[in-house]
């Protein structure tokens, strides 16, 4: 049995919001993107928050990643209160705590597969160089790229590529990946294939996903579907709903 089959309803939040809100001024007014979201991600689940644009998705995605602070509310990281952590606490947990893969795969150009997924092993000073390297090499094979570990992003398809990026932000073992419609730039057959590597992910390792998708297909390949509108939180549902359609 898989660690994220395991698990029980008892299982830790990793992630939570607190009556989270994002407000933005605008020259017609204050809009609120996110409004009184409250939400429980477990350790091992794989949640999607799907929506239509405009529906708050990324900015909230964007609060739970301490990207933007919430303008009333609090985000919880393994129970710590992301709104009371300085600058330099909030890069630290950026970098170790929480795994963002995006529509845009934001690789380093100069970079070869295998070393984009190395470099943000250099800020973890508790792992020796020998680990590192051991580390990029299983992460590499993990995605499937073991072969092509020397190749330059240039050189790789979209479909690579979303792989090395998904594999970089496993690198520092974070508690959980914030994944930002990250099949939007591909045809289906690479979008199921991305997928399939998210999926394998959590079955096999018990990662935590979050995953922002505009998409039904693309959402109900996960546990639980988080259904935001108007910045609102109006549903939930999961498995057990999608086979009983």
């Amino acid at each position: 049995m898989s660690p994220a089959e395991g698990r029980s309803v008892e299982a830790p939040a990793v992630l939570q919001t607190q009556n989270v809100y994002k407000e933005y001024q605008t020259s017609a007014g204050v809009v609120a993107a996110v409004r009184g979201v409250n939400l429980s991600i477990v350790e091992g689940e794989f949640a999607s928050i799907m929506g239509p644009s405009g529906s708050g998705k990324t900015t909230l995605l964007s609060l739970m990643g301490a990207l933007e602070p919430p303008t009333k509310g609090d985000v919880l990281l393994r129970g710590r209160d992301i709104g009371l952590m300085r600058n330099r606490e909030l890069a630290e947990l950026r970098r170790f705590d929480v795994g963002f893969v995006f529509q845009r795969f934001y690789l380093v150009d100069h970079l070869t597969a295998w070393e984009n997924i190395r470099f943000p092993l250099g800020f973890n000073t508790q792992m020796s160089r020998p680990e590192r390297e051991e580390r990029a090499d299983f992460l590499l094979e993990m995605v499937g790229l073991g072969h092509r570990g020397d190749h330059f992003p240039r050189q790789l398809s979209g479909g690579e590529q979303q792989r090395v990026a998904i594999a970089r932000a496993m690198a520092n073992e974070p508690a959980v990946i914030l994944a930002d419609e990250p099949t939007g730039n591909l045809d289906q057959r690479t979008s199921d294939d991305i997928l399939t590597a998210l999926e394998d992910l959590n079955k096999r390792l018990g990662q935590t996903l979050v995953l922002v998708t505009h998409d039904p297909g693309v959402a109900e390949r996960s546990s639980r579907v988080i259904q935001l509108e108007d910045g609102e939180l109006v549903r939930q549902y999961g498995q057990d709903d999608f086979s009983a359609r």
